[in-house]
């Protein structure tokens, strides 16, 4: 996915972030170096007062939770859209009751298409995607085949070029 420009999506009030690919160690050292961050800024940090400081810890530690990935999935360059819609509630995103795996779920459908009249722009999908990687998979031919199609029938252009297959094994 390509970063959409900052502020691109803010009518979705939605939260856009980088996926970084860690290991052990370097979450660690990521913890640390916030602390540090932290402490080294408490007079500035006073001034932002309680509740907003409590949100920005809130809006922090849940981007860091479902932004973190292994290390050897660094291949992906992924970025991750939050939606925290009890806290900051989007008219435009869509809720619905699906079946995933046959599980009953709560799942949010956010528009990915440009809507200027409400400060949606840039996060189209010919704008958005820059290539998807397929795998592991039993079944790469026919995924392959079904994302070439989606991307086309949304005008993206040389969907053949921007599909490939994941060089990651399949475990069973």
């Amino acid at each position: 996915m390509r970063p959409p420009e900052m502020g691109a999506a803010d009518g979705l009030n939605i939260l856009l972030s980088p996926v970084a690919y860690f290991n052990d160690k370097e979450v660690e050292q990521q913890f640390l170096a916030v602390i540090k961050n932290i402490n080294g800024n408490l007079e500035f940090l006073k001034t932002l007062g309680r509740d907003r400081l409590k949100m920005l810890l809130f809006y922090t530690l849940a981007s860091a939770a479902v932004s973190l990935k292994h290390i050897g999935f660094s291949e992906e360059k992924e970025w991750r859209v939050i939606y925290f819609p009890q806290v900051n509630p989007s008219p435009l995103i869509s809720s619905a009751i699906e079946a995933v795996d046959g599980i009953p779920q709560l799942i949010y459908k956010i528009p990915l298409e440009e809507n200027p009249d409400n400060n949606v722009i840039g996060v189209g999908i010919p704008a958005l995607i820059d290539r998807i990687i397929i795998g592991p998979t039993v079944y790469p031919a026919p995924i392959y085949g079904a994302f070439v199609e989606a991307l086309r029938q949304a005008e993206v252009p040389d969907p053949e070029k921007r599909v490939a297959f994941s060089g990651i094994p399949i475990r069973s």
